[in-house]
């Protein structure tokens, strides 16, 4: 998944929100590109549900994550779920993470727990629970902490490695079977493999923690 298939999908805002003091307004391009430290909304319109896209692609300091996920869920943006997908930082997962592992875990608010237990399909399907002891820190916490004080049905997915060619095809085949399931897409292999090699970068991990 990248910016180029969700803007096939629909239409693309940029959120320049003036309150976001880690988004710069300089040096970034008219059309959304990966290199820019910005946050880009995307809505994509399916039948009767609207689906919004956030993706973060600048780094959140903990003290700041709370003040970001209150203006991205509760306040302008009043979602019925809401899906998170961010990497596992190696530091806070319990167990030896090597590079060649690739897997996906899940942590849910307990309102997105209980519509599953009535029959509710999950937006993610097939994931096994956070393992007892590992954490989940900064915006992605945060947000998931947001949707739980607001009554949300909330999923957090995190996944590992941060980047490359089979954590991207595991992601993305878990939103298609799920959250986006029903949704005409489309794969471009030139756009793949500029994420691929932008990914690379020494800084991007940081630079893009999470997306939403």
């Amino acid at each position: 998944m990248n910016i180029e298939y969700f803007r096939s999908c629909g239409v693309y805002y940029s959120a320049k929100i003036d309150r976001l003091e880690e988004f710069p307004f300089s040096a970034n391009s008219v059309e959304p590109s990966l290199s820019d430290k910005s946050c880009n909304i995307y809505a994509l319109s399916d039948s009767d549900r609207l689906i919004m896209i956030a993706l973060v692609q600048y780094s959140v300091t903990s003290e700041r994550s709370h003040a970001v996920a209150k203006l991205l869920i509760g306040e302008r943006i009043i979602p019925e779920r809401v899906l998170i997908l961010d990497s596992v930082q190696s530091r806070n997962f319990r167990g030896k993470l090597s590079p060649d592992d690739i897997f996906a875990v899940k942590l849910e608010t307990s309102f997105e727990r209980r519509s599953s237990d009535t029959g509710d399909s999950p937006l993610i399907k097939g994931l096994d629970y956070f393992p007892s002891g590992s954490v989940v820190d900064g915006l992605a916490a945060a947000l998931l902490s947001r949707c739980q004080l607001k009554k949300i049905k909330g999923t957090l997915c995190v996944s590992w490695p941060h980047f490359g060619v089979s954590v991207m095809s595991l992601v993305k085949s878990l939103l298609l079977k799920g959250a986006l399931a029903g949704i005409n897409h489309s794969s471009d292999a030139d756009l793949e493999d500029e994420y691929l090699r932008f990914s690379r970068s020494k800084d991007f991990h940081l630079d893009s923690e999470l997306y939403t």
